[in-house]
């Protein structure tokens, strides 16, 4: 059961220093420094398949036709994730993961999440752009602004006729 805060952040009120858009746990996994090695992700979805330059780790999941692209950083941190319905990569759809379930944010915000729950969630973004397809959406902030951030948060949503199709979430330089 996930219980949301109107004008508070995990409980905490919200002030100049904490955004209720600064979402980066996904399930187990945090993004950002800390001590969330390798080990921990292939723990947790599988052995996943790395990037030509070994920055990014990806998987699929056959059941729901997802892809969730991890962003790795020099000391085994998370800087980013990306999850998606298009393929990082043709060779991320034989990294099938079987964890059961879509990747969703601990804030509860998944591939398929409406516009409007996202913007009642997150609050209104930084960035619109839109075009005859697609609306995307983005957020920011750093640490110079929020302790919650290692270095720059940046999150991105893309929808399609509404629904969330692409999400991309970067705590990172």
């Amino acid at each position: 059961m996930i219980i949301f805060f109107e004008n508070t952040l995990a409980g905490a009120p919200l002030n100049k220093y904490s955004h209720k858009f600064v979402d980066k746990r996904f399930g187990e996994i945090v993004i950002g420094k800390g001590p969330h090695k390798l080990k921990k992700i292939k723990n947790i979805y599988g052995k996943g398949f790395f990037s030509k330059y070994n920055d990014q780790l990806c998987y699929f999941n056959e059941e729901l036709n997802q892809y969730l692209d991890f962003f790795i950083g020099p000391d085994d941190s998370i800087e980013g994730i990306l999850v998606s319905y298009k393929s990082p990569g043709a060779e991320c759809k034989r990294a099938v993961t079987h964890k059961k379930g879509g990747f969703c944010s601990e804030k509860g915000i998944c591939l398929g999440t409406s516009y409007s729950k996202l913007m009642k969630i997150y609050g209104k973004p930084h960035k619109v752009k839109r075009t005859k397809e697609e609306v995307q959406v983005e957020y920011h902030t750093d640490y110079k602004q929020d302790p919650q951030v290692s270095l720059a948060y940046d999150s991105s949503y893309k929808f399609k006729h509404g629904k969330l199709f692409e999400l991309m979430v970067w705590d990172g330089e």
